[in-house]
C-alpha cells in the first residue's frame, strides 16, 4: 500500500564526510519522519527539494530494522487510484494540488461536483494556474462549465468551434450571453455568428439586433425600432422577483445618472451604453444632440427600462 508525504530534506553537503548525502527524510501526518535512500528513488534526486510531495511504499531497512521509504516518486506521477483519490479528497492543499487536474480528466460527475469548489476557493493566482492547465474540452463540459466565473466562461465560448457554441447557446445564463456579445463586438467578430444564433429571450434578441447594426448602419432606424419593441415587451413581462432581474442589473451603469461612455475600457467593464455606442459607430450623445431619431428612440427605451426597475 502506497502512502504520501512531504520531503523534509534530501541530500545536501555533509561536512563530516566531505560528500553529498545520499539520503533524507519524509514528513508524514501524525507519524515519525521516514528515512529515504537514493537507491529507492523512482525520480531524480535533484527534484526532492523541501516541501515536495512524494508517494512511496513502506519497507524495512535490514541494517537497523527501521522503517524506510521504497519506490519513491513525485506524487504528480503516481498511478495508484486509491492513493490519488485519497489525496484529491484531502483537505491539505499540498496533497491535492499536484494531481487534481489529471484526476478530473476521468473523474465521475459526482466527484467533480464535490471537488471543483476546492479550486474556486484557491487564491487568484493558484486558481488561474489550475484553470489554465485544464484543456478546453474538459472546461466546456456542463458539469465543469457551471462552476466557472463569467470571464472564464466567455474565454471558453470564444474559442469553441462555431457549431459547438450554437448548440451550447440556449443553455447559457442571460449575463453570460450579454457579456459574450460585448466581447464579440469589442474584438470585431460579430456578423457571421450573430446571424446564426437562435434566441428566445427578448432582451437578448434586442442585443443581437443592436450588434447586427454594427455592420448594417443603413438599416439602423428599423433595427433599433425592432430592438425597442423587444425591450418594451420584455419590460412589461418582467417582475422584480424574476431571476433575470439581478443579472440584468450588471449590464447597466452601477451609479445612477452616470452615462459616461468609454468603449476603450475592457469589455468586461462595459455597460449597455458602451455596447450601444460601439455598435452604433458614432457617439450616442452627439447623435442625440443632432436629433438622430434612431438613437434617441433606443436610448429613451433603455432609460425607461432603468427607471421602471429602479436600476
Amino acid at each position: 500500500m502506497r502512502e504520501v508525504g512531504i520531503i523534509k530534506w534530501f541530500g545536501g553537503f555533509n561536512p563530516r564526510i566531505h560528500k553529498l548525502n545520499d539520503f533524507g527524510y519524509i514528513l508524514r501526518d501524525n507519524q515519525p519522519d521516514l528515512y529515504v535512500n537514493r537507491n529507492h528513488l523512482h525520480c531524480k534526486a535533484k527534484l526532492l527539494t523541501p516541501g515536495t510531495v512524494v508517494s512511496f511504499e513502506i519497507g524495512v531497512n535490514y541494517k537497523n530494522n527501521m522503517e524506510q521509504a521504497l519506490k519513491v516518486k513525485l506524487l504528480k506521477n503516481e498511478k495508484e487510484g486509491t492513493l490519488i483519490k485519497t489525496c484529491v479528497f484531502s483537505s491539505r492543499k499540498e496533497y491535492y494540488m499536484p494531481i487534481i487536474v489529471s484526476f478530473f480528466k476521468d473523474a465521475d460527475a459526482s466527484d467533480i461536483e464535490v471537488l471543483f469548489p476546492k479550486i474556486l476557493n484557491l487564491d487568484k493566482e493558484e486558481k488561474r494556474r489550475i484553470l489554465e492547465s485544464m484543456d478546453l474540452e474538459f472546461k466546456e463540459r456542463d458539469n465543469v462549465f457551471k462552476f466557472l466565473d463569467i470571464e472564464e466562461k466567455i474565454n471558453i465560448l470564444f474559442y469553441l468551434e462555431e457549431n459547438k457554441l450554437l448548440k451550447k447557446w440556449s443553455g447559457l445564463d442571460l449575463k453570460v450571453k450579454i457579456f459574450f456579445l460585448y466581447r464579440l463586438c469589442s474584438e470585431n467578430k460579430v456578423m457571421g455568428l450573430i446571424e446564426r444564433l437562435k434566441e428566445k429571450d427578448l432582451f437578448v434578441r434586442a442585443m443581437l439586433i443592436i450588434a447586427w447594426v454594427k455592420c448594417n448602419q443603413d438599416k439602423k432606424y428599423a433595427a433599433y425600432k425592432k430592438a425597442c419593441e423587444f425591450i418594451y415587451k420584455y419590460s412589461s413581462d418582467m417582475r422584480y422577483e424574476d431571476s433575470n432581474y439581478e443579472e440584468l442589473r450588471l449590464i447597466f451603469p452601477q451609479r445612477k445618472n452616470d452615462f459616461k461612455v468609454d468603449i476603450n475600457k475592457p469589455w468586461i467593464n462595459w455597460s449597455i451604453f458602451e455596447f450601444i455606442q460601439y455598435c452604433n459607430g458614432t457617439s450616442i450623445l452627439e447623435d442625440i444632440d443632432k436629433g438622430n431619431r434612431a438613437v434617441i428612440i433606443l436610448v429613451s427605451t433603455i432609460n425607461n427600462f432603468m427607471k421602471r426597475f429602479n436600476i
